[in-house]
């Protein structure tokens, strides 16, 4: 249940914001992002009710 919801916020975040990929950079396999990057944690946040 906490996962899904986590999983339908991300979906929702990307969704309404065009994102054409979210990356878990907890997990350690990106070698490289655009310094254009957008850091998408406080949205999935908000989404959540977390401050």
């Amino acid at each position: 249940p906490v996962q899904d919801k986590l999983q339908k916020a991300i979906r929702s975040v990307g969704e309404e914001n065009g994102y054409i990929y979210i990356l878990d950079l907890a997990s350690g396999s990106v070698a490289y992002h655009s310094p254009t990057a957008v850091d998408a944690n406080p949205l999935v946040k908000a989404k959540l009710g977390i401050n």
